[in-house]
């Protein structure tokens, strides 16, 4: 009976695991809010969590775009979560806001996410220093960068994120 019961319990986890990370990033190519669906269904996001939220959004938004100065994104509804689409921090932002803004539909959470186009207080060195040693690409992408703000005081930033993972 409990081989039964640890055979019944594992197919369905290994079914998520197959379904909303392809087996490896590059296989995927499924619908994002069914794989969300999923992990709220199966309790790997608790929805009513905003630390939760707040990272399985990034996780989502890094496992669905590739950063580029050109964007290729046509829309959310056609991303799949394999990287195959290259796109600035504009669209990031977006998506980020998008899996941010769905996830909290689904529990009792008052949270917003809002998206922000503009230095970060005290961080506006950054892009001078950028341009003072001729780095183009990191001037462009520091001197005007989308970024989001969780409930007014959270600084996400879902581009960097997903250089840093």
């Amino acid at each position: 009976m409990k081989k039964m019961l640890v055979l019944l319990i594992s197919i369905p986890c290994m079914f998520i695991a197959w379904y909303c990370y392809g087996m490896g990033k590059s296989q995927y190519s499924g619908n994002i809010y069914s794989c969300i669906d999923m992990k709220i269904e199966y309790g790997h996001i608790n929805p009513n969590n905003l630390k939760e939220v707040i990272d399985f959004s990034n996780e989502i938004t890094s496992r669905t775009l590739t950063f580029s100065t050109k964007s290729e994104y046509k829309g959310f509804d056609k991303l799949s979560l394999n990287k195959e689409t290259k796109t600035h921090c504009v669209y990031y932002a977006r998506t980020y806001k998008k899996v941010f803004d769905y996830i909290i539909s689904k529990g009792n959470l008052k949270a917003t996410c809002e998206i922000r186009r503009e230095p970060i207080k005290g961080l506006g060195f950054i892009p001078k220093f950028f341009k003072s040693i001729g780095d183009t690409r990191m001037y462009n992408f520091t001197k005007d960068h989308d970024y989001c703000v969780v409930n007014g005081v959270i600084v996400v930033d879902p581009t960097v994120y997903d250089f840093l993972h």
